[in-house]
């Protein structure tokens, strides 16, 4: 994951989303060597600010929406399925920023951004831009607001009674695993 801090600006409403990467450690190396690896970034940084190479950076007002598209690309053999959600950004007790979890509520930035898609398949060895869109509400407190799009593959899930993809979790009946 990326993470980065901002100043405040006065008056206007100015965050930083970070693009995170979220891939099991639990794939031996071979194996995700082999099967690739799944990336994101700005698809449209702004040639003034080498920062927006990585992260995206606005300052926006109240009220005010942005759109913009990330970047996303699979260097593996196989196509991959992914999920892209949006989530908050908070600080660590080292005071680091980091990602929320998908499961935790969103009530800042991660709220604000609405990805075109949630689920996409990329190719094998493809790219792809996807849109998404930041509408800031009007009664949004001043200064910074940090979040993250993540990047996840999609889990495929085997029970003794079905198979299923993430996000769903089993019941406590029967065994299973996933991969990835």
């Amino acid at each position: 994951m990326q993470r980065i801090s901002v100043k405040s600006v006065r008056r206007s409403t100015l965050f930083v989303v970070a693009i995170a990467f979220a891939v099991s450690a639990l794939i031996p190396s071979a194996a995700f060597a082999a099967a690739g690896t799944i990336g994101g970034r700005p698809a449209n940084p702004d040639p003034d600010n080498d920062r927006t190479k990585s992260i995206f950076l606005y300052t926006l007002k109240g009220g005010e929406t942005k759109s913009d598209q990330i970047f996303l690309s699979n260097s593996g053999d196989e196509p991959q399925t992914v999920l892209i959600y949006a989530v908050d950004g908070v600080v660590t007790n080292t005071g680091s920023y980091t990602c929320e979890q998908e499961v935790e509520e969103r009530d800042d930035i991660g709220s604000w951004i609405k990805m075109a898609q949630n689920e996409v398949t990329l190719p094998a060895k493809g790219t792809m831009n996807l849109d998404f869109t930041i509408t800031v509400p009007k009664n949004a407190d001043v200064g910074e607001h940090n979040g993250c799009i993540a990047i996840q593959k999609k889990r495929r899930c085997w029970s003794s009674e079905r198979q299923f993809t993430h996000p769903y979790t089993p019941g406590s009946s029967g065994g299973s695993y996933c991969s990835w």
